[in-house]
This record gives C-alpha cells, structure tokens and sequence, in this order.
C-alpha cells in the first residue's frame, strides 16, 4: 500500500511529522464527533432526571462490555496478519473470514442477551423494568461492532477520508434522531437508544461499501484458528477494558443511588474531554507503530519520541481541563450536577493511563504475545474492582473514581511489565513517569484551591501552569528537542511575517 511504503521509506523526523498530520487529522475529527455528541448531553441531562440520565448510562455501558465478546479480538488480529501478508488476496481472506467469525459471533451473543434482559438488569441496576429498554440496546450492538470492524480496515488501510466519513457520519446522524425522537416524537429515554439504533445502522452499512475492496468470499477457513489465536486474548483485554467503566457503574447503583450515578455519569463526560487531544495520536499510533517495526534501526528512537511528545501533550491538556472542570460540569449539566464534578481529577488521569498503556504495550503486540497483555486487564479489573470496593464505604462518589484510577494505574504498570519481557523494545520512561506525576501533583493542588475567588484563582492558575511549562523545558525537554522547538516557532513566525 501506498501509504505504508511511504511511511518506511522517511526518516526519524519525517515519520513523526507523518504520525503529526495524521494525529491532527484524527484528532480534529475525533474531537467535533465528541463534541457533536457531548452537545446531546446539557439537553438530556434538563429533560431528564438525574436519576433518569443515570439510568440511561447504566444501560449504555452495560450494554458495552459484550462488544468485545462479538469483535473476539478481530480489530487487532486483522492488523497483525494484514500486513504480515505481502499478497492481496491474502489479506482479503484475512479480513473475510475475521467479518464471517464476528457475525456467527453476533447472532449468538445477542440472541442470549434479548432473553436474559430482565435478569441482566436486576442485577446491574437492580430494576429488571429496563429489560426493554436494554433490549433496544441489544439490537445495537451489531451495529456499533461492524462500525468498528470497517473503521478498523480503513484506518489500517490508510483510506482516511472513508474513515473520516463513517466516524463523523455515525456521530452526526446519532445526534440528529436523538434530537429527533427525544424532542419531536417525545419518546423520552427509550429515543435515546433507539437514536442509536438508527443512526449506527445506517452508517455501518456505509462501512461495509467503504470496505468492498478488501472482502471476498472466504476461500476455506485457514486464517479462522490464527485470528482466534492471536485475538481472544484480546476479546479479553475489550471485556476486561469494558468492565473497568461498568463496574463502577454497578457499585454505584447497588450501594449508593441512580441519582448518583448520575452526578457520576456527568463528571465521567467532562473528563473523558482529555481524549479529544489523545484520540487522534491513539487512532494514528496502530498503523504507524506496525508501518515500522520491522525497521530494527531506528523503531526504537521514533517510538521513544512518540511516547514522550504524547506524554507532553496529554499532561498539558489534562491539567488545562482539570482547572476548567467545575465551570464544564455546569455548562453540561445545571447546578444538579455540580456535585459531580469531584470525579474529574482522577477519571482525567485514569483516562490518560489508559491511553499510555497502548503505547508501553505495543511490544505485546508485535511479539503475539497477546495473553500477557490480557492478564493485564485482568488484573486491572481485580485490584479496581477491590480498590472501589474499599474506598466507597469510606470516600463515596470520590472513592469510586480513585478506585478506577488504581485499575487503570495498574493495567499501565502490568502491560509494560509483560511488554518488556515478551519485546526488545525499550523506552525512556523517566521522563513520561515524571510529568505524569509533576501533571497530577499539579492537578491536584488546582482542585484544592476551589475555595478561593476567581480572581485568585486565575492568577495562581496562570503561575502554576507556566512553571508546568518551565518545568517541562528545562528538566524533560533534551537540547536538541527545545531545539527543535525553537525552529518550528522560527519557521512559523517566517510564514506568518511573509503573509503579512
């Protein structure tokens, strides 16, 4: 592929000024899709209770954590083989027979889910009348994977603006029959999923005609036990990542209140803000990280540096978000939901692990050593789950975010252990390490001066943010990046001054 030769055949700076752009690019569009649906959120949450809106979070999410049962890993398992086979109709074999498996997959899957919704509801929220209501959920959940499985193969193919299309496009659409069946048709918290329904079922029929190219009729089935292989650790890792938000929805709900997990649901949206400026990087980082690797010379150094400017950029943002979370939570939400706000420092943090993790781990990636990274996330689900058992008897809404953020701490920690020992690949992680703390230190001093008036405020904010930035040039920066730095701001300014 054109885009994948390209890629290769750059240098050090040239790969990461192509994993920039593409960075930006997604990053651009992942951010007006968020936005497009974070606009939905102040409408809803003054329609409905807090109560209601809690409900209605409980079920999304609980509906969530069976995707990956149905996707069995394939997303990862399709990258791995895709391009380790130089032939095409190899890789359309790959990418056929993976599509046939997910579909057996969701038939069954879902066929179970629909007759088991009332027991399934009263035990997650303890109110087995939202069976319906969680069946209409269910008959998403096809759709919202074969999303998945196309924007996969077009991110992976390098066929951006398809991509671009049925990212937006799905999110565009939701948002429009929300509006349409909430608003006009008053169908009140069962329109919310059947927005869903409607609008992820259009567009995943538009993927699957963005993906024709690559899909052919499954001449046998001898990549099926390969995929298999390689992708249900990975099944997993998605189960065990879906779990992580679930179940802090399901200690809320059994042992404080769906008003609660309201306020909660409110603080979550705020904080999940921090992906806008990461997703890109992230949805950049898979094919840009096997693009390279079996460069042996210089993989090593382009992967260090991408880790660091995506720390750098991360803990900028995280701490930019934290001062403005009070302010965001009323502007979603109304004063109902300010109480919320509390779970912004640590879910913002949690979120930015996470994120990390797929960077320290890509050597389980690219030695198949899949299982270490599944145990990983299962370990993380265990001490979260412990750590929210623990804290919210004692710290309530706060001992459940600081629950989950000890999840994600330790899913980070484990996935570069195991990478390390499964992959030759190395990474400076003083540096990424000690701007996560400096970051959080930061944070949490800002969280704690909410006592003080805004003009206050403000100006220990703005001194408080440029030492971040002192701090960050002097003692993380090396020469030769500030260096960096300098002449791109130089060249900049030129371009700037000529326009002029």
């Amino acid at each position: 592929m054109r885009g994948e030769k390209d890629l290769q055949s750059r240098s050090l700076s040239g790969r990461l000024k192509f994993l920039l752009k593409d960075s930006v690019l997604y990053g651009g569009a992942m951010a007006l899709s968020k936005m497009l649906a974070i606009f939905v959120v102040p409408i809803l949450t003054r329609i409905f209770s807090t109560q209601e809106y809690g409900s209605i979070d409980g079920i999304a999410v609980c509906a969530a954590v069976f995707g990956p049962f149905i996707m069995m890993g394939q997303d990862s398992a399709i990258a791995r083989y895709f391009y380790e086979a130089d032939d095409e109709t190899a890789r359309r074999q790959v990418v056929s027979q993976a599509f046939v498996l997910e579909t057996i997959l969701a038939l069954t899957v879902c066929t179970i889910l629909w007759l088991q919704a009332e027991a399934l509801m009263g035990w997650f929220l303890g109110i087995p009348a939202y069976a319906d209501l969680f069946r209409v959920a269910v008959l998403t959940i096809p759709f919202w994977v074969l999303i998945q499985f196309t924007q996969n193969l077009l991110k992976w193919t390098f066929q951006k603006t398809q991509f671009l299309t049925v990212s937006l496009g799905s999110t565009v659409a939701v948002v429009f029959f929300t509006l349409l069946y909430v608003l006009v048709f008053e169908a009140g918290i069962k329109g919310v999923f059947y927005a869903q329904l409607t609008g992820l079922g259009l567009f995943s029929v538009l993927g699957l005609f963005f993906s024709r190219s690559y899909m052919a009729w499954p001449e046998g089935y001898r990549y099926i036990l390969p995929l298999l292989k390689f992708g249900w650790p990975y099944m997993l890792i998605g189960v065990c990542g879906s779990l992580l938000p679930s179940m802090d929805r399901y200690f809320i709900s059994n042992y404080l209140s769906l008003q609660t997990l309201g306020l909660y649901a409110i603080g979550y949206k705020v904080a999940s803000l921090i992906q806008l400026p990461l997703s890109g990087f992230q949805i950049a980082w898979g094919p840009f990280a096997y693009a390279l690797y079996k460069d042996k010379d210089t993989v090593c150094k382009t992967y260090d540096t991408a880790l660091f400017s995506w720390t750098l950029i991360a803990t900028i943002s995280a701490c930019m978000l934290i001062a403005m979370g009070p302010l965001l939570t009323y502007i979603f939400a109304s004063e109902r939901y300010l109480a919320g706000h509390v779970v912004i420092l640590p879910l913002t943090f949690s979120f930015m692990l996470g994120s990390l993790s797929g960077v320290t781990g890509i050597g389980l990636d690219l030695s198949k050593k899949t299982h270490w990274a599944a145990l990983s996330y299962a370990l993380s689900v265990i001490f979260g789950a412990l750590a929210i058992g623990l804290f919210i008897g004692r710290f309530g809404l706060l001992g459940v975010a600081y629950g989950a953020f000890v999840g994600q701490l330790t899913l980070a920690t484990a996935k570069t252990f195991f990478a390390y020992r499964s992959s030759p690949i190395r990474f400076d992680l003083f540096r990424p390490a000690g701007l996560f703390f400096i970051a959080f230190v930061l944070a949490y001093t800002l969280e704690y001066l909410s006592f003080l008036s805004w003009s206050y405020q403000t100006g220990i904010y703005g001194l408080l943010f440029l030492s971040l930035l002192a701090i960050i040039w002097k003692g993380f920066m090396r020469k030769d990046e500030r260096q960096g730095v300098v002449k791109c701001i130089e060249t900049f300014w030129k371009r700037s001054s000529s326009k002029n």
